[in-house]
């Protein structure tokens, strides 16, 4: 049984977040709007080793010639935060930010998804502004200063 994907439905569920489950695999996909735009978002509850894994994903794929210089600022942006990561898929261009929670032995989960969740959609609304900003030409390390 599906425990920890049925544990998120009901907390999506409750806390009025519409999703939608894939059908060949353990993920829910949702959607968020922030105050610096909207973006998509996916949870993926990985049961045999009970882990549940929170994304936030720009809409869009940076150019190729911009891959380098966003790199640089996710990289940049990695190095202050305390919990996740960005990530920059050099294949599709896709970024994406990644929560993830280890919750072996653990219960109840719920309270914990709700961190999880929400600190991930605070993170990705507070830097895609800057994201966007290296996106379309600027100097990572001015863009990140803009974001503090």
């Amino acid at each position: 049984m599906a425990i920890l994907l049925e544990t998120a439905k009901a907390f999506f569920t409750q806390e009025r977040w519409a999703f939608d489950a894939a059908k060949d695999a353990a993920v829910l996909r949702l959607g968020f709007e922030g105050k610096a735009g909207r973006w998509r978002c996916f949870l993926e509850a990985k049961e045999p080793v009970a882990q549940l894994v929170f994304f936030s994903v720009r809409d869009g794929a940076v150019p190729d010639g911009r891959r380098a210089a966003v790199a640089e600022l996710l990289m940049r942006l990695n190095c202050r935060l305390n919990v996740g990561n960005f990530e920059l898929n050099f294949d599709d261009g896709l970024v994406r930010f990644r929560t993830g929670l280890d919750v072996e032995g653990v219960a109840p989960v719920a309270p914990l998804l709700r961190g999880l969740t929400l600190l991930n959609v605070a993170t990705m609304d507070k830097y895609l502004p800057a994201i966007e900003q290296v996106v379309r030409g600027e100097h990572p390390v001015k863009a990140l200063a803009a974001a503090d």
